[in-house]
């Protein structure tokens, strides 16, 4: 790379007509699960395919840790590149308390995580965890703790949030009837919907890690109404010059929320682009895709069509608002390869 006008065109030089084009270095993939996929190397080719060149891992492991300190993990000499991978996801599992969110947290630090990923902690372990990461250095990343208010994490320092919440989390503090649904969150979960014929436990797992959507319980729906119907672009505006100022950054992930709020579209199903996918991959969204109609009422496909304008809408008043943003797919979850 030169000025232009001071290489001269010769035998095996490669001439590349530039004009009305435009260069750049490459687009990065900040939330990916490639590791955790079987063939992480045919993932990496895609994305390099595509122009990414470098990637966060979002969902790491003592395993994973190691190997990437022994140079021994199933990366390709010309892919993108691992920017950054935390440890274990933290969860109720191995943070169920303040005490053993703490010792997660200096754990990871140990086996040299370069960022806490968090998706399902409750209040007083997430933020003694959130605590111990700031104290240690590590940043703070994954899904907002749903009861507590998006202020308040931001002004104890998590660092981002990933999926616009994820569910009603962050566009919750754009309602103005804000604490009466986070009463409704915190409230003993209702009971599990029957399991409709033909469908089995197994099924509904399926649903819940490939499109979680389609095994929300009624709840989650009627919350989207809620927040949809009481939503304020004033409070939200407000809002987000206040995580603006604590530096918070977002990662809307929104070919994943799309994927998921509108798991039916011919668009994805037929998309030509889907024959760089695995045939297993294929098949389960193809699945996913007939069962689509079964579980998505009318009713909550209005819902959905109206959450999905939402957050839309929200996306762009961050990046108007100048908050931080990170483009990600969240590719390779549970066997997902977001190739849109």
């Amino acid at each position: 790379i030169a000025r232009a006008g001071s290489i001269k065109a010769g035998t095996g030089t490669k001439v590349v007509d530039a004009s009305g084009k435009y260069l750049v270095p490459g687009y990065l993939d900040m939330h990916v699960h490639s590791l955790n996929s079987p063939d992480p190397t045919a993932s990496f080719e895609v994305m390099l395919a595509s122009g990414i060149t470098g990637v966060r891992q979002m969902s790491g492991s003592p395993e994973l840790l190691q190997k990437r300190r022994d140079g021994t993990l199933k990366l390709t000499s010309d892919g993108p590149e691992l920017l950054a991978m935390p440890g274990t996801v933290l969860t109720g599992a191995n943070a169920g308390t303040p005490e053993a969110a703490v010792a997660e947290v200096d754990r990871q630090k140990q086996e040299g995580a370069d960022f806490i990923k968090v998706i399902d902690v409750k209040p007083d372990p997430f933020f003694a965890a959130l605590a111990e990461a700031k104290k240690v250095g590590l940043a703070f990343d994954g899904h907002l703790q749903p009861t507590s208010a998006i202020e308040k994490a931001a002004d104890e320092g998590m660092t981002a949030i990933e999926h616009l919440g994820p569910g009603v989390s962050v566009l919750d503090a754009c309602s103005t009837d804000e604490n009466a649904i986070r009463k409704a969150i915190a409230a003993p979960p209702p009971k599990a919907p029957p399991i409709g014929d033909g469908t089995t436990l197994a099924d509904r797992a399926l649903r819940a890690t490939t499109n979680p959507t389609m095994a929300s319980d009624p709840l989650a729906f009627d919350l989207m109404k809620r927040v949809v119907a009481t939503y304020s672009d004033a409070k939200c505006r407000t809002l987000i010059q206040r995580i603006k100022k604590d530096g918070m950054w977002m990662t809307p992930t929104l070919i994943r929320l799309k994927t998921m709020e509108f798991g039916d579209d011919p668009a994805f199903r037929h998309d030509p682009n889907l024959r760089y996918a695995p045939a297993k991959s294929r098949a389960r969204w193809e699945e996913m895709a007939q069962q689509f109609p079964t579980v998505i009422t009318p009713d909550r496909r209005a819902t959905l069509k109206k959450f999905w304008a939402l957050q839309l809408r929200l996306t762009k008043l961050l990046d108007d608002g100048g908050v931080p943003m990170m483009t990600g797919t969240d590719a390779g979850d549970a066997g997902q390869w977001e190739i849109s």
